[in-house]
């Protein structure tokens, strides 16, 4: 044949050497061989594997960097919202601190307000109390039957709403906090 196909030739120096026969008994050297070079396809050179190996690194570090800068904003968001929500909670706070001192104000007006109808109640209810007594017990001299079944009536009546008063002034609502 006088043509060579080499189709699965690695890359790097070759020599090509060829033979001949004139009869096919013997075979012949020739003296010049041929040499020749095949390149390598860029991505099996030094180069593209150190640019591959530094893009890689390149490509893993951006995407660190894209990543921790997401990370750190909404880190910020968050803490925006969590101060956004400490000065709400801050001043609900302080809301709810005024209407308890309110609360605490109308506690002490209402527990004076009923000590002094306590009192205002009391004091005739004594005096009647003292009164009917004397009477019942003849002091303003002999009373009828009939009157001193009514005088008895009247100082029951006197003795429960003292009574009463007494549980007013004494069992009057507290408010807690």
């Amino acid at each position: 044949r006088r043509t060579a196909e080499f189709t699965t030739l690695d890359a790097g120096m070759h020599q090509f050497e060829v033979q001949a026969t004139i009869n096919g008994e013997r075979w012949y050297t020739l003296a010049a061989p041929l040499r020749f070079t095949i390149t390598s396809h860029f991505y099996e050179t030094g180069w593209f594997r150190l640019l591959f190996v530094l893009g890689l690194l390149g490509f893993v570090g951006g995407t660190y960097l894209w990543r921790t800068r997401v990370l750190r904003r909404r880190q910020e968001k968050l803490q925006r919202m969590v101060d956004e929500r400490t000065a709400q909670l801050v001043e609900e706070k302080a809301k709810t601190e005024r209407q308890t001192e309110r609360l605490e104000a109308l506690d002490a007006q209402k527990n004076r307000f009923f000590a002094n109808v306590s009192h205002e109640l009391r004091t005739p209810l004594t005096v009647l109390q003292g009164t009917l007594q004397d009477a019942t017990e003849g002091a303003f001299g002999d009373v009828p039957a009939p009157l001193q079944r009514q005088l008895e009536i009247m100082r029951s009546n006197v003795n429960r709403l003292d009574r009463k008063s007494t549980r007013l002034n004494s069992s009057h609502v507290r408010i807690s906090y």
